[in-house]
């Protein structure tokens, strides 16, 4: 519907005609494909960047009267809404959040305003496109030259949306909150009897933070396993999605200048690094597929009646199956194919995490997309995109063959400021310990009914913590206030004295064997008396130390929705599995930092366990 001149061309037009009018022509690559020059979707072009003019001086759509006229015209736009949500943070509270949630949303304007419109997202969508197109096609090329490239090794990582335990036969609480086990698949691409194969290392976890701290660790265990199978590796190129906590952060730079990984025990290998990031929102590939195949195979299973309740019983289900792969033939091997499957379990207390803040790249770690180390800890190349052609990815490198497309090579340093965990874990305790009773003062009730998890000093093969409903808030330890049968000599006013009133459920075995959190159910009714010293046999408060709690807190509002009685075990009350993973994550993370931080302990802290070989 246009003019006599512009009526043909409105008829068969198109994102790609708008987009290759706007622009010099494209040229061909080394690595295959036809692209713009960087010049041009980077807006310096002299031909077709901006003028005094207009904005797209080659655009002929523009200069079509039609575009510029006051008529009105109606259109979708995808746009960011910004509202407030209630949510639940870690520690178990409802907090207000600020989300920006993406919509489509019909606009009426006129003609002109939408190819002004039109004008300013092509400026942003002409760079997306170039880099979307060129990254996916040096992340082929590469692939491809590793048959020219023994001792190197592509590792393509994405975390995958977390696999949810959900059972047929699942109680209400379990309904409503399941346990999660984190699924980090990574496709190792080398050479293999003259051939490039692909082969995949499924990483399993009861550990749930998905930050670059896991992501470094599962790369360290990987390489120790491939050492370990007699793989000689001296060069890692990354790709990964642009995720700004696991992926594309300035430690993940640093970690990639240095010229040495740590493997798990203490070793190190010498090898040198490089990551290359896929255009935002355009990072899918095989190893999606790979947490695909592990999440359907779990979900098959137990919709078929196997009971996995947590991460461990997930990975020792799934195993053998996903590593029994046959190898393809020869002649039905394409780029991608897999040659085997390895599937690893990560437990959470062996992560460790580092607070380090850096100095260096300031501003460059988002706009590019290639960071190589160049053997030198602290010093790294960045580049606007990655390049595989036969002279930027070579054992005996030389100019670049397709520079047209790219931006140059810049060098960067980039260096630790500072440890930020200075504090010892008595300090750590006692810090957390305030601010949660802090808030339980303050939320309804004072936290009184709340459910907390009370950290317990006991033998590696016992239960670790054990669970309490609050009969009082907090308060400063008084004398003669009687602890685990201990009274106190003195009262004390600081925090980390502090103690709680708690009702104390006692912990039982699962029969069933399902390691399910279990506890005795409770007397019905409750003791008032300050000091237990009556034959009442009704359920009575104790105190606690404060520092003992563990988060999350279940307020009491849903405290009947996380423990409830279970079927068929008269007895016996459950906490949801996913409560319980959470008190779990956070015990480890305790216990991690003792052993890296401090020697001393508080009482409600156990010593560092030692488990026997025997």
């Amino acid at each position: 519907m246009g003019g006599a001149k512009c009526a043909a061309e409105l008829d068969v037009l198109s994102s790609q005609s708008i987009f290759e009018g706007a622009l010099c022509p494209r040229e061909e690559a080394e690595t295959g494909g036809e692209h713009h020059k960087a010049k041009c979707v980077r807006r310096t072009c002299a031909s077709c960047g901006p003028s005094a003019s207009a904005l797209f001086p080659l655009l002929q759509l523009t200069k079509c009267p039609l575009a510029n006229s006051p008529a009105t015209a109606k259109y979708k736009i995808i746009t960011t809404e910004k509202k407030t949500v209630s949510t639940v943070d870690d520690e178990g509270f409802q907090e207000s959040k600020d989300v920006s949630t993406t919509i489509k949303k019909s606009v009426e304007s006129s003609h002109a305003e939408f190819t002004q419109l039109l004008e300013e997202h092509l400026v942003g969508y002409s760079a997306h496109r170039h880099v979307a197109n060129f990254q996916a096609e040096q992340f082929d090329a590469m692939v491809d030259r590793l048959k020219d490239t023994p001792g190197h090794c592509i590792m393509l990582m994405d975390y995958g949306m977390n696999y949810s335990h959900v059972h047929p036969d699942e109680t209400q609480g379990e309904f409503w909150t399941h346990v999660q086990t984190t699924v980090l698949p990574i496709v190792v691409y080398r050479l293999i009897g003259g051939r490039v194969w692909a082969e995949s290392y499924v990483f399993l976890s009861d550990d749930l933070k998905h930050d670059n701290d896991f992501v470094r660790h599962c790369v360290g265990v990987l390489v120790k396993n491939m050492k370990d199978d007699g793989v000689a590796v001296d060069t890692i190129h990354f790709w990964s999605d642009g995720c700004a906590c696991q992926f594309k952060l300035k430690k993940e730079m640093f970690f990639v200048s240095q010229p040495e990984i740590f493997l798990p025990g203490g070793a190190k290998h010498t090898v040198v690094m490089s990551h290359h990031f896929f255009c935002s929102c355009h990072g899918k590939g095989p190893s999606d597929a790979e947490t695909a195949v592990t999440k359907s195979l779990g979900r098959g299973m137990e919709n078929h009646g196997t009971y996995m309740a947590y991460p461990i019983d997930f990975f020792e289900g799934v195993k053998q199956k996903l590593e029994g792969l046959s190898e393809p033939k020869l002649t039905a091997k394409h780029r991608h194919s897999l040659k085997k499957r390895r599937v690893l379990f990560v437990e959470r207390s062996s992560v460790t995490r580092v607070s380090v803040e850096f100095d260096g790249l300031t501003d460059e770690v988002k706009g590019n997309h290639s960071f190589k180390g160049v053997d030198r800890l602290g010093t790294i190349k960045r580049q606007w995109l990655s390049c595989a052609c036969s002279g930027c990815f070579s054992l005996t490198p030389s100019a670049c063959k397709q520079p047209q497309f790219n931006e140059e090579e810049k060098l960067d340093d980039i260096s630790m400021k500072r440890h930020a965990n200075t504090k010892d874990l008595d300090t750590r305790l006692t810090e957390r310990s305030s601010k949660l009773w802090s808030r339980m003062s303050r939320s309804k009730n004072s936290g009184v009914g709340s459910l907390v998890a009370l950290y317990q000093n006991n033998p590696s093969d016992e239960q670790q913590w054990s669970l309490a409903e609050v009969a009082e808030p907090a308060r400063k330890r008084r004398k003669k206030d009687v602890i685990h049968s201990e009274e106190q000599r003195a009262g004390s006013t600081e925090d980390k004295d502090m103690v709680a009133k708690v009702f104390a459920y006692e912990s039982m075995d699962d029969p069933e064997g399902k390691g399910r959190r279990l506890f005795h159910k409770p007397p019905g009714e409750k003791c008032d008396k300050e000091r237990h010293e009556c034959q009442c046999e009704k359920w009575h408060a104790e105190l606690e130390h404060a520092v003992s709690v563990r988060p999350p807190i279940v307020d009491f509002k849903q405290a009947k929705k996380q423990l409830h009685a279970v079927p068929g075990l008269d007895d016996a009350m459950v906490l949801d599995a996913t409560s319980a993973q959470k008190v779990d994550e956070c015990c480890d993370a305790d216990e991690a930092f003792q052993q890296e931080n401090t020697t001393g302990y508080l009482p409600t802290y156990k010593k560092i366990r030692i488990v026997s070989s025997a």
